[in-house]
Order: structure tokens, then C-alpha cells, then sequence
């Protein structure tokens, strides 16, 4: 008598079931490299907005302009500068695809945020009576910021810089 060619049950359930964890493995595996592969995206984004962020504070710091932005009625002294651990105002040009150019008031603000400190930015464009009304909201710069303060150095007569103050 001839055996019949073929396989087992056994064989076919043993098949099937080193099948089943090949392919769980291997959507296991699919699945953790998409979950890298999106958080290398977004490290990638918020390296490249920090970076971005970082250029036009540079920029627009570094443009920044002897002029008054107010006046102190009794004494006519000039503010040309106003800054405290939070918030930081100064006179600066915009670039033309941000406004209109001419000099504007500038404030950088740390406010809190849903998840940890974000940066505003607003300008509001300077007229011979002072800052006119902001034409935008404030425009979150970044957001997540763990700590910062604004902080600034003067530099004294003898042309040496002096400490980090806050004020």
C-alpha cells in the first residue's frame, strides 16, 4: 500500500504558526521604525525653527536703533531701551516682507504656556506720537521653552563689558 504524499496537520499548524510570529516580528519591527522615523521629523522641525528663530533675533537685535520710543512727560528724559526678565522692547527696521519698513517698536515677551515658557514677538510701527496701534497679534516665536530670562551687558568707560544684569 501506498502512503499518500502530503502534510500533516501538525505540520501545516506548525507552518502556520512560525508565519504568525515572522510577520508579527516584522510589523513590530515596521511599526517602531515609523514611530523613529517620525520623531527624527519632528526633532528635525524644531531644530530648523530654533535655527530660523535664532537668525531673525539676530538680525533684528542687531538692527536695532538709537531711536525714542517714548518720553517722560516732566522730565523729557528718552526710553530707548525698556527690558525686564520677561519682556524686552527696542526700536529696529523690519524687513519689508514683515511690514512696511521705517523703524519699529519691537517686543520680545516670555509668557507662560501650555507647555512650559513660549516667546512672543510683536511690532508696532513708530510715528512722530510713539508706537501706533500693533496691527497683528503677538506671534509665537517658540514654545516649550523650559527657562529664560532676558539678560544684557553695559559696557563702561574704560570699553570693558560689565556683569549680566536682568534690569
Amino acid at each position: 500500500m501506498k502512503r499518500a504524499r502530503g502534510f500533516t496537520l501538525v505540520e501545516v499548524v506548525l507552518a502556520t504558526s512560525v508565519l504568525a510570529v515572522g510577520l508579527a516580528l516584522a510589523f513590530a519591527s515596521l511599526r517602531g521604525a515609523g514611530r523613529a522615523t517620525a520623531r527624527a521629523e519632528a526633532s528635525a522641525q524644531a531644530e530648523e525653527r530654533l535655527r530660523a528663530v535664532q537668525g531673525f533675533l539676530r538680525a533684528q537685535l542687531t538692527a536695532a536703533m538709537p531711536i525714542a520710543f517714548q518720553f517722560d512727560s516732566d522730565t523729557g528724559q528718552a526710553t530707548f531701551l525698556r527690558m525686564s526678565p520677561t519682556k524686552l522692547e527696542y526700536v529696529a527696521s523690519m524687513p519689508g516682507y514683515l511690514s512696511r519698513g521705517g523703524p519699529y517698536l519691537q517686543t520680545l515677551e516670555l509668557v507662560p504656556g501650555p507647555q512650559g515658557q513660549r516667546l512672543l514677538f510683536q511690532h508696532q510701527l513708530i510715528s512722530t506720537d510713539g508706537p501706533l496701534k500693533a496691527e497683528r497679534e503677538p506671534l509665537v516665536l517658540l514654545d516649550g521653552i523650559a527657562d529664560a530670562r532676558f539678560e544684557f551687558r553695559n559696557i563702561d568707560t574704560n570699553g570693558q563689558a560689565q556683569a549680566w544684569e536682568s534690569r
